[in-house]
Formats: structure tokens, C-alpha cells, sequence
């Protein structure tokens, strides 16, 4: 199961600083794992400042982030099931 985590500085001397942890069903080509660092750090592009940063596989996700994730994840499963029996089905 590959995560991978980007990393992207930006602003004036890349004083902002942000990271994602992503999952992909599959190994990400290094095209690939481009265009997902690319989607990404297109948020952060103001347009006068670059974006800099990487986008590394990681072995297994940081603690805090899976007990993050797995909250984030149980709330949207709860929602889920909320709007199906609000539509009925």
C-alpha cells in the first residue's frame, strides 16, 4: 500500500511550509509522482513566488497522521450512511 508525502515550501524565502500524505492503489512512475507534486503545490503558486519541494514514498504513515486520517475517514463513512438513509435507500 504506497503513501507517499509532499512536501512544499513557498512565499517569500519558501517560509510557508506544508505536507500531505497521499495514498495510491498502485506505485506512482516518476511521471507520475511529478504531476501528483504539481497538483498539489498549485494551490500554494501565488504566481510571484515558486513552489518548491518533493514528493517521497514512505514506508508506513507517521502516527499522528493514521490516527488522524482514520478519524477523517470514520466521519465520512458515518456521513455516508447518514445521507443514504436520508435518501432512502
Amino acid at each position: 500500500m504506497p503513501w507517499y508525502k509532499i512536501d512544499v515550501s513557498c512565499g517569500p524565502g519558501h517560509m510557508s511550509h506544508s505536507v500531505e500524505y497521499i495514498y495510491s492503489d498502485t506505485p506512482l512512475t516518476a511521471g507520475a509522482q511529478k504531476d501528483e507534486f504539481h497538483r498539489y503545490a498549485r494551490q500554494w503558486d501565488d504566481g510571484e513566488n515558486s513552489v518548491v519541494g518533493e514528493i517521497k514514498r514512505v514506508r508506513r504513515l507517521p502516527q499522528d497522521v493514521r490516527k488522524q486520517k482514520i478519524l477523517e475517514y470514520r466521519r465520512q463513512g458515518e456521513n455516508a450512511l447518514y445521507m443514504l438513509r436520508v435518501l432512502g435507500v
